[in-house]
């Protein structure tokens, strides 16, 4: 495990570091349109993986016969992949987008077979992260900078990450097909994965809009330099909240085990939320104090990232919504899967309103610190449902 963390924290520095530097070459008009299509393909990813993300971590675990599953899950991102790449290709040529729009199209393949759940639920995670380090960071990084050097537009930036990200995932499934199952493509299994999907496609959907709504709307009602300088501060955010994801791929498979037997899934978000206190607390204090002062004076060198940094300390608000992360896993889980849609739709509509009013208002400062007051506010709800139905169960149990 301690070798899979290893890989993991390399992965995120080299690309960290990356990111900076392309930042600084390009600066943030052209930073800020590179990161708008890249959120914009993430949302799309929702779609193409037509809700088989989460649907293979919850039914894998109940199924015999997985490695059928497993087939049945990449064929049908593939499917996914192929519909809304067409239809993606015929709005972006109607809106008449550049180059770099259908440049990230390319990208969308590796990202959307993404094999990294399927290795997860095999205990084979370190094949994942050791394959993302090698091809997804270290060669990405090398050919990257030589693109710089060569002073080559930023989509190339784009290409050479396709094909090193494509390097990674054909690797990763060779190495399924080697050690844990040849390829078996079951019709009836197929169907089943695609019925049990469904439900997950509208909610991954929803979740990754509103989770991408902050960037998305900033590229519709602000500039491309506001996105650029949002991006900065987000990539830095998005860094401590890395911890938080790297427990959650223990914590969360936790919770699915755990699921029905009411006190045990009690004990498994109540430690979740206090390993998540101790770290988040601990981050906002180190970046307040130290961080920030570092990375905008030495790291982001160019003077017209300093608002970044502003903008960095309003969003450390939003860090206590990552605390209770396994609060909403939980309503997920649930059978009343219109609690989980529910949550996210309420915050993204609220994005929006307070987004919209808000930077009308105060500017990027003023957006900024609505985001994360809808945070706040939206997390607030999924702990209110989710211990308040534990807890019903639990008194059910007990007087049974």
């Amino acid at each position: 495990m301690i070798k899979s963390y290893a890989y993991y924290f390399a992965h995120f520095f080299i690309i960290f570091f990356l990111n900076i530097y392309i930042a600084n070459y390009y600066l943030a008009e052209i930073f800020g349109e590179y990161q708008f299509y890249n959120t914009l393909l993430v949302l799309l990813i929702a779609l193409s993986q037509m809700g088989t993300m989460q649907s293979f971590t919850v039914f894998a675990p109940k199924l015999k016969n997985s490695i059928k599953l497993v087939y049945a899950t990449l064929l049908l991102r593939i499917i996914g992949y192929s519909i809304i790449t067409l239809i993606t290709f015929i709005i972006f040529l109607i809106l008449d987008l550049s180059t770099l729009a259908f440049v990230f199209l390319l990208l969308f393949i590796p990202l959307t077979i993404n094999l990294s759940s399927i290795l997860d639920f095999y205990n084979k995670t370190i094949i994942d992260v050791k394959f993302n380090l090698i091809f997804d960071a270290v060669l990405f990084s090398i050919i990257s900078l030589i693109l710089i050097k060569m002073d080559l537009s930023i989509a190339y930036i784009v290409i050479a990450r396709f094909f090193t990200k494509s390097i990674a995932e054909f690797l990763k499934y060779n190495y399924i097909v080697k050690y844990i199952g040849k390829t078996k493509i079951s019709k009836k299994y197929v169907i089943w994965m695609y019925n049990k999907s469904k439900v997950f496609i509208l909610n991954r959907i929803i979740v990754e809009m509103y989770a991408r709504s902050d960037i998305l709307l900033l590229g519709i009602f602000g500039t491309k330099k506001q996105v650029g300088l949002y991006a900065v501060a987000l990539a830095i955010y998005n860094g401590i909240v890395m911890g938080e994801a790297l427990m959650a791929r223990k914590l969360f498979p936790k919770l699915t085990k755990a699921f029905n037997n009411f006190k045990e899934t009690k004990r498994v978000i109540t430690i979740s939320i206090l390993y998540k206190t101790v770290y988040f607390l601990s981050a906002i204090i180190i970046t307040l104090l130290l961080l920030n002062d570092i990375v905008f004076t030495y790291l982001y060198v160019n003077n017209e990232y300093s608002q970044s940094s502003i903008i960095l300390n309003i969003m450390l608000i939003g860090l206590f919504s990552h605390i209770f992360a396994n609060n909403t896993n939980y309503l997920l889980m649930l059978k009343d899967k219109f609690l989980y849609i529910k949550r996210f739709l309420i915050g993204l509509v609220l994005n929006i309103i307070l987004g919209y009013y808000f930077y009308q208002k105060f500017d990027l400062e003023g957006f900024t610190l609505a985001i994360q007051i809808v945070k706040i506010v939206m997390v607030s709800y999924s702990v209110y449902l989710s211990y308040s139905y534990i807890n019903k169960k639990i008194r059910e149990v007990n007087i049974a």
